[in-house]
């Protein structure tokens, strides 16, 4: 009986959150009645999550918006395949620090979910300028962009960003090799921006900046340090769930 109910309930959840130690074996077994899932954040400490429990996940949930993989460093990038067969609809993207991800995995990205509206890229070494090229034209509706600690990420990629995507409304290309010349691209182009973060970008002034803070809309983030979310805040570990 117990077990029936726990099952009922986690066959209604929309959200997951996990914040900290669980295991792949327990993720199945909680998890393994999800079908209604819309949000799934494993955002840190979850270098316990395989490609199977995940693959399982994305079968099982073809309603998917949001999956951030960014706490999960411990995957081969099998799954990646069941989350664009299995979540054409998906809108949001975290890979951030995702070191397992292929040009050959943000290739099926491209193809299959065309959806997306707000990705992470931030940290993945493996995603070259080109490849990166490729990207921004094909998804012209991109709301959000996080390309941190990207070293393929000059000026150029900002003109293209900026042209592409017209209707940005936040950047975020902190530590990559940008100056002022990339910025202001992005000023003339994407005149709904709310947010650009250009931490540790020595070639950004307030030359090119200045135009932005004029706005008086648009949040500008040079600080050492800074909320790597999308504007959600967590803290602690646990997990947490959203009927």
């Amino acid at each position: 009986m117990g077990r029936s109910c726990m099952d009922q309930y986690f066959s209604t959840l929309k959200e997951i959150e996990i914040l900290g130690s669980f295991s792949a074996f327990a993720f199945q077994r909680v998890f393994r009645n999800c079908t209604k899932l819309k949000v799934l954040r494993l955002r840190k400490h979850c270098d316990w999550v395989d490609d199977a429990s995940l693959s399982q996940l994305f079968t099982t949930n073809k309603e998917l918006q949001e999956a951030d993989l960014s706490g999960c460093s411990n995957l081969n990038g099998t799954c990646v395949h069941r989350l664009v067969f299995g979540c054409k609809g998906l809108k949001v993207l975290g890979l951030s620090g995702c070191n397992w991800v292929t040009p050959q995995s943000i290739e099926l990205v491209m193809t299959h979910l065309t959806e997306l509206e707000r990705v992470d890229f931030s940290l993945c070494k493996s995603i070259n300028n080109e490849l990166l090229g490729h990207f921004i034209m094909r998804f012209g509706r991109l709301k959000r962009i996080k390309l941190a600690f990207m070293p393929a990420v000059n000026d150029a990629t900002l003109l293209l960003i900026s042209r592409s995507c017209p209707n940005l409304t936040h950047v975020d290309v902190s530590a990559c090799g940008v100056t002022d010349h990339g910025i202001k691209s992005v000023a003339e182009y994407c005149k709904s921006l709310q947010s650009l973060k250009v931490r540790y970008c020595r070639g950004v002034t307030e030359a090119s900046l200045r135009s932005l803070r004029i706005r008086g809309t648009v949040e500008i983030d040079q600080s050492a340090t800074s909320n790597n979310n999308w504007g959600d805040r967590s803290s602690g570990l646990g997990i947490r769930v959203q009927v």
